[in-house]
Formats: C-alpha cells, structure tokens, sequence
C-alpha cells in the first residue's frame, strides 16, 4: 500500500493481542510474554530518542538493552545499527 504507515498497521496487532491477553486468552504465559513486548517498545522509545537528541554512546545502548531489556549482546549490536540508522523504525 503506498500510504501505508508502520504505527498504524502494527499498532492494530498489538492492541489486539493486548486486549486478549487482558481477557485472559492464553493464560500467564501469554500475559507475561505481552509484558515482554511492552517493555521492548518502551526501550526502543527511549533509545532512538536519546540517540537521535541527546547523544546516546553505543556503550550506554549496549548497557541499556542488555541490562534493561535482558537481551544478548548479538542481539542489540544489530538493534545499535538499526537504531542509528533510522530514527523512526524502532519506535514504531
């Protein structure tokens, strides 16, 4: 779709699976897992924000993901890049 916007296509999905993990579809497994996510966006706001205004060094996103969101550091040497790259992406 050519006017397509990534907040609004992948925000339905994620209120959707909001709403049935609050309505108790699939149980605490599922609820902890929604957790998970929340946090991961909550994150990616704050690191593609203070990267983009404030001068975030790669060792303080290394530190905040790894420590914050309990990721490898494979995993959030990929996300560095990303983040650096775009400062929209992450966010959404």
């Amino acid at each position: 779709m050519l006017l397509e916007s990534g907040v609004f296509v992948d925000g339905w999905a994620v209120y959707a699976e909001q709403m049935m993990a609050e309505h108790g579809f699939g149980g605490p497994k599922e609820h902890m897992e929604q957790l998970k996510i929340r946090l991961r966006g909550i994150i990616n706001a704050i690191l593609v924000q203070t990267i983009h205004t404030a001068g975030m060094t790669r060792r303080e996103a290394m530190k905040l993901m790894m420590d914050q969101e309990h990721r490898e550091e494979g995993d959030v040497a990929g996300k560095w890049r990303r983040a650096c790259l775009t400062s929209t992406q992450l966010s959404t």
